[in-house]
């Protein structure tokens, strides 16, 4: 799944997050806003719009580019990481299905393995 086609659907799902795009944003920059959007929901505690979030990158997951990959990670994942409400973060991983949250632990311990 390429750059374009991930985030044409991502704005299709979450047109609120597509609204602050521009034409000339990379990769990192939407995927930040799509994760300080997910960082809402888990702040307003809307379960089942960050359940959608999570839902919308793990069926995507298995056929994206490296290019994405490394967006999530870097941009996605550390956005996340970085949220220091510790209880709602514990909340936000039981939200993840399975093979997110695989890939989100993964990462977490490579970042924490950086120092």
């Amino acid at each position: 799944m390429s750059s374009n086609d991930f985030f044409t659907d991502l704005s299709i799902q979450f047109p609120k997050v597509a609204s602050e795009f521009d034409l000339e944003d990379g990769d990192h920059y939407r995927m930040e806003r799509f994760a300080d959007y997910t960082i809402e929901q888990i702040k307003e505690n809307n379960v089942e719009e960050l359940q959608k979030c999570f839902d919308f990158i793990e069926s995507r997951l298995e056929s994206v580019t490296p290019e994405i990959e490394n967006a999530l990670n870097v941009s996605y994942f550390e956005a996340l990481l970085c949220y220091n409400d510790y209880k709602r973060g514990i909340e936000m991983k039981n939200v993840m299905p399975q093979k997110l949250l695989q890939f989100y632990l993964n990462y977490r311990d490579y970042y924490n393995s950086l120092g």
